[in-house]
């Protein structure tokens, strides 16, 4: 077999064996706000082409993106597939983007470590050393923009690299190598704002020395001028993309991160140690293996030091930086590890190559002995970072400690190391493999385990001394990803009914449906709280744009539960946001565009203690259409994009009438979602919207719980529409109501299409339930009684 089929068969088995072991270890769950950014951004992108986030509204209210570009854009395939197949959930299909990335980068670094001239073997071990004992592997497990930023940054060293040598060599490939290692370095900027930091490394990696570049001095002057436009190219790109898109606002302020380095210089010193040496962010506890770099300067000669010195001064250097930069902040809050470091891991373990293949070759057996116990102890760090759930662990380390997990006392604590500490806590930690949740999935495990048995069996002869890969092995290899693919769909399928994302709740499902089948590309979906947000998230596939809105002061989730506010209000009852997000969809907001409302609520009617702010808040300034329950937790109602009158309007036709003898009727106002050039007698077609507002006022106290219809009778007296509901949608039954107070209250139509063309009158009664017993009605100045109420007759075309 020729050497570059055996190498290519090599790194196709070591990117298939790592993505197994990740797929093994897989968590598809969410577990930070960073994260919750990023797919918004992503489903933004990927479903509307749009840069406004909906998903995390509930968070930071109705905002544009503030994710660098370069990972939501990326993932957009995943996405989109996954949107579109109806057994895939959306969250679990994005989560398999960082071990697809990772196990690319293992990939690369084998073929980085052969370029070095290192031998397969060498080559082979620190590709799987990265992939499986460095703090990579557990950030698979997430979709932080880290282990994107560490491939990119690794590819475009991989490529500066080659452009240097091949341009010291006058090997007219340079110019190819230097490109793409231009356009990664790009991409890496891209993804993460903080490859700024790495820019001198990449500088110093591709210079080739002072001769080569005497010698090429108009290629040199050429390429300079060129890197020059390039960068005024980058820069106004950025400037458009936040002035103009109004899009990572907080990203790329130069001016202001140069600033924040240099106020943080005097104080710099302790991020930098606890980078480097905390057991609590030091990256070296949670990387073991990577302590062989630090042996790299004594075993390669000095003209080498890219090989050995700049990486080590790379990790200072961006420990250093980060930490000026951060300041207080520098630890990154709640996280395994240190999370800023993770893009230093390749690196540091290309610079462990020269001892690693001292260790391999030597003679003796007690050098392997040592290297086989650093590898074991950081598999053994990897086993608690990817097996415990890390909120579990916060909470079982504060309970202890009552410290959160950021004090510089946990930090400096070995006992409370994640690295130490997840491990101690092994025998009772809960876990988020999603292939353990609620019970263990042994198919999945089973096939996964036997795909790493036979990749293994591909990679265990290049293991050896003079292992070599045998023709079938060759094209097995080919097969390789196709098999990780193919178990990666298979996983997929399997997780579908993931508990964590209400994927068994059947109310849900039967919501979700109902919205799919209703609701067109313009309507607009809005979840009365976030509990419902991770099942949105993951399942819903269809048309419609769905918002979030924050968790009601107001809401209460059971009897005993005491409410932050308390009040007859609506208006204090519910967040500030969603009052924002609710009028932003009203005529003259952001989000109008003449569509239904739809509001997802986890609450109802069937539960009497509940407030239900936002729905509340909905029906006392719209129109409510209807309203469907799906189970007491799960309650869909829809609603007119009209604003409604309040109850201190005059209405605008005053109609005075009594309803029995104590309740009086002073009058309605009708809206139309007609043009304005249209007056109030142009007839209207069906699939208008026709808000109905009445005015009521309480003259005496009653003890029945009234109901009110509201009907369309047309020219042969026959009922062709109606809603009946209690006033106010139920929030103000006429057992509560106060003699004096006026009380509004909104119906609205959506008129259907085969609604037939001609007159119709509108018809208003009040009765009681179950017995159907109407209030006579008395009209002002008559003496003659009904059982109803005619508003006035409306006039309906044929469709447009």
């Amino acid at each position: 077999m020729s050497e570059r089929r055996r190498r290519l068969a090599i790194a196709l088995s070591i990117g298939t064996l790592l993505f197994l072991a990740y797929l093994l270890t897989f968590a598809g769950a969410i577990n930070s706000d960073d994260e919750l950014f990023i797919i918004d951004t992503t489903d933004s992108l990927a479903i509307r082409g749009s840069l406004l986030l909906n998903e995390t509204v509930y968070l930071r209210g109705l905002q544009t993106s503030d994710v660098e570009p370069a990972q939501p854009i990326l993932a957009i395939p995943l996405y989109w597939l996954a949107y579109h197949t109806p057994w895939v959930g959306n969250v679990h299909a994005i989560f398999l983007f960082n071990p697809i990335i990772t196990a690319l980068t293992g990939l690369l670094i084998f073929f980085y470590a052969l370029d070095l001239g290192y031998g397969e073997r060498t080559a082979l071990i620190a590709a799987l050393l990265f992939g499986l004992a460095t703090i990579a592997w557990p950030y698979t497990k997430t979709f932080f923009r880290e282990p994107l930023t560490t491939f990119n940054l690794l590819g475009a060293a991989f490529f500066l690299n080659r452009w240097r040598t091949a341009f010291a060599a006058e090997d007219r490939r340079c110019w190819l190598w230097l490109g793409l290692g231009i356009a990664v370095t790009l991409i890496a900027l891209l993804s993460k704002e903080a490859t700024l930091i790495a820019l001198p490394f990449l500088f110093l990696l591709a210079y080739p020395g002072r001769e080569p570049l005497s010698r090429h001095r108009r290629e040199v002057l050429l390429l300079g001028l060129g890197l020059v436009i390039l960068a005024v190219v980058f820069a106004s790109a950025i400037l458009f993309y936040r002035e103009q898109l109004e899009a990572v606002t907080g990203r790329y302020v130069i001016r202001q991160r140069v600033v924040d380095f240099i106020e943080g210089l005097p104080d710099a010193w302790y991020p930098t140690l606890g980078y480097l040496f905390s057991p609590g962010k030091g990256i070296f506890w949670y990387s073991p293996v990577m302590l062989l770099a630090l042996g790299g300067p004594f075993v390669l000669p000095r003209r080498r030091w890219r090989e050995s010195w700049l990486p080590l001064a790379f990790t200072l250097w961006f420990a250093f930086s980060y930490g000026a930069v951060r300041q207080e902040l520098w630890h990154g809050g709640a996280g395994w590890g240190p999370r800023y470091m993770v893009p230093l891991t390749p690196f540091l373990v290309l610079a462990a190559l020269p001892l690693l293949e001292r260790i391999l070759d030597h003679k003796s057996t007690w050098p392997r002995l040592a290297l086989g116990v650093l590898v074991l102890g950081a598999l053994a760090v990897q086993l608690g970072g990817t097996y415990v759930n890390i909120h579990s662990y916060y909470a079982y380390q504060q309970a202890a400690t009552g410290l959160v997990p950021w004090h510089d006392t946990i930090i400096w604590s070995v006992r409370w190391s994640q690295a130490i500490g997840s491990l101690l806590y092994l025998p009772q930690a809960e876990t988020d493999l999603l292939w353990l949740i609620p019970q263990p999935d042994w198919p999945v495990v089973t096939l996964i385990m036997a795909g790493l048995g036979l990749v293994g069996g591909v990679l265990l002869p290049g293991l050896r001394q003079r292992g070599d890969v045998r023709p079938g092995h060759w094209r097995c290899a080919l097969l390789m990803p196709l098999v990780a693919a193919a178990l990666g769909v298979f996983a997929l399928w399997r997780a579908y009914d993931d508990p964590r994302y209400e994927g068994h709740n059947e109310a849900l499902h039967a919501l979700r449906s109902d919205l799919a089948s209703r609701t067109t590309p313009d309507d607009i979906i809005m979840l009365s709280s976030p509990s419902y947000v991770p099942y949105f998230m993951n399942y819903y596939k269809g048309r419609a744009t769905w918002y979030s809105l924050p968790l009601s002061p107001g809401e209460r989730y059971s009897p005993e539960q005491e409410p932050e506010v308390v009040s007859d209000r609506v208006e204090d009852l519910i967040a500030p946001v969603s009052v924002s997000m609710i009028n932003s969809t009203m005529p003259g907001g952001v989000l109008y565009n003449g569509h239904p409302i739809w509001l997802v609520v986890d609450n109802s009617p069937f539960l009497p203690w509940t407030t239900r702010p936002a729905e509340w808040y909905l029906t006392k300034y719209a129109y409510q259409v209807e309203a469907t329950d799906f189970s007491p937790l799960v309650r869909l109602v829809s609603y007119l994009p009209l604003r409604a009158p309040l109850p201190d309007d005059e209405p605008a036709h005053p109609l005075e009438a009594r309803f029995g003898p104590s309740i009086r009727f002073v009058g309605y106002d009708l809206l139309t979602n007609r043009s304005p050039a249209e007056d109030d007698d142009t007839p209207l077609h069906p699939g208008d919207m026709l808000g109905i507002s009445l005015l009521w006022e309480a003259t005496g106290g009653m003890n029945t719980d009234y109901t009110v219809g509201v009907y369309f009778i047309n020219e042969a007296g026959q009922l062709v529409l109606q809603q009946d509901r209690q006033p106010v949608g139920g929030f103000a039954p006429t057992s509560r109501w106060q003699p004096g107070r006026r009380y509004r209250d909104n119906f609205g139509f959506i008129l259907p299409s085969d609604l037939p063309p001609g007159r119709y009158d509108l018809w208003v009664a009040v009765y009681s339930w179950p017995s159907l017993e109407r209030l006579p009605v008395t009209l002002a100045g008559q003496s003659e009684q009904s059982d109803h109420i005619a508003l006035q007759a409306i006039e309906i075309s044929a469709p447009k």
